[in-house]
């Protein structure tokens, strides 16, 4: 009886450590602290920040003896050691870590450790990285896709639409216009300043006071577009452009046809003197999208500037865009003066309407683009986000290539105003 009881207790003992052994693999093994030191197996640690995403990257020698690699953020101080701040990457390897846990407008610390064949912990560099706010964001894909276009031609112009805040330091009117940012735009075009869309009569000084800091301090043409149909607001919207001496053009909401030439109410506006730069420019036109017989009408008006959408109808198809030979022709006005031919891009939003949309993204879009704005074929998007700058530009796929391969004069880059709109 007493073998059969030693037996049974040796029994139970067995059991309990093995299952003391199988509970401990399930518990995460804590990494030892070990020496703080600054070795030499990793280098080059560097962050590329967006509104809410830091790109980490960094290298490491082949021959160093590391077995894993942690990252960890504060947004106080670097952390010194692997229990500082918040672990954010743990792997045996890789170069690169995409960190979305983070906010706008914050500065954020990274360390990366890399432990070696001994277990032994050691930091090898910090960096710091501050997280870009919607505005910056808004202002970078600018500067960005006008070095894109530059670099392939130079006289290529960009003109924005709306945005007035992105020019100043502090978003107001009264601050001072930020020199890297006015250097890469070539006009400013703002919608509805004296009447908005269904003839509403809008109260003009507190945009005038962007509008005249633009063009006066900054040497910018200003572009104004009202929605006004009625002939007396047509004429009322030509004659305060005109004497703040702005360029104008006012349409309705839809436009199935191209409004009369310019020179209804104001006769001096047409010219059929030549048009090289956007300074020289007195009048325009935008045609956002395709309308029956709008190549043919736009080559017999006698606009200055042409603004149009860059396929020839369906927008869905990437192989419909008009060929350079078209935008050459669009050069002479109707008076037979040459003019300016820009396309039209909105960087703001996403149509579902354009070649780019995977039908996909009908039932389960993607996490950058968001809610459908009421009445149009349009989505607010995460403009910063790299997905979206792949489509508009960068590459030979890319909305912005084909408007050079067209051989456009310049692009409205539009919807600027969606910066407020996170």
């Amino acid at each position: 009886m007493k073998r059969y009881l030693r037996y049974v207790a040796c029994l139970a003992m067995i059991m309990v450590f093995t299952a003391c052994s199988e509970i401990q693999n399930l518990i995460p093994v804590q990494p030892k602290a070990g020496p703080v030191v600054t070795g030499a197996t990793t280098s080059g640690l560097s962050g590329s920040p967006t509104v809410d995403l830091v790109s980490l990257s960094w290298e490491f020698e082949e021959t160093a003896d590391i077995e894993a690699i942690q990252i960890r953020r504060s947004d106080s101080s670097a952390p010194q050691t692997i229990f500082d701040g918040d672990l954010v990457y743990l792997n045996s390897g890789g170069t690169s870590f995409e960190d979305a846990g983070v906010t706008s407008n914050t500065t954020y610390h990274y360390s990366i450790f890399t432990r070696d064949s001994q277990d032994q912990w050691g930091i090898q560099e910090s960096i710091s990285s501050k997280t870009k706010t919607v505005t910056e964001a808004m202002r970078k894909l600018v500067q960005d896709i006008q070095a894109y276009a530059v670099a392939s031609d130079p006289s290529f112009l960009v003109v924005v639409g709306g945005g007035v805040e992105l020019t100043t330091d502090d978003g107001l009117s009264s601050g001072n216009l930020l020199p890297g940012y006015m250097a890469s735009i070539d006009a400013l075009l703002q919608r509805s300043v004296y009447f908005s869309p269904t003839d509403v009569t809008e109260t003009p000084a507190p945009m005038e006071a962007y509008l005249d800091k633009i063009k006066n301090t900054g040497a910018k043409p200003i572009m104004v577009m009202d929605f006004a149909t009625s002939g007396g607001n047509i004429s009322t919207s030509a004659i305060a452009s005109q004497t703040k001496g702005y360029i104008s053009f006012q349409r309705p909401v839809t436009m199935t046809a191209l409004p009369s030439d310019p020179g209804a109410t104001t006769p001096t506006d047409v010219h059929s003197g030549n048009v090289t730069n956007l300074t020289a420019a007195q009048n325009f036109v935008v045609v956002e999208a395709p309308f029956t017989n709008h190549l043919t009408d736009i080559a017999a008006s006698n606009y200055d500037v042409i603004v149009m959408d860059i396929f020839q109808t369906d927008q869905s198809d990437a192989g419909n865009v008009v060929l350079s030979t078209q935008v050459n022709s669009l050069r002479s006005k109707g008076n037979l003066g040459n003019r300016l031919v820009l396309a039209y891009l909105d960087i703001g939003t996403i149509s579902d309407q354009y070649y780019y949309w995977d039908s996909a993204w009908d039932t389960t879009p993607e996490s950058w683009i968001g809610a459908s704005i009421i009445g149009t074929d349009r989505y607010r998007t995460h403009y910063w986000n790299a997905d979206w700058q792949t489509i508009l530009f960068g590459n030979d796929s890319s909305f912005m290539k084909k408007i050079l391969d067209a051989g456009f004069d310049g692009v409205l880059l539009d919807n600027l105003d969606e910066h407020k709109a996170h």
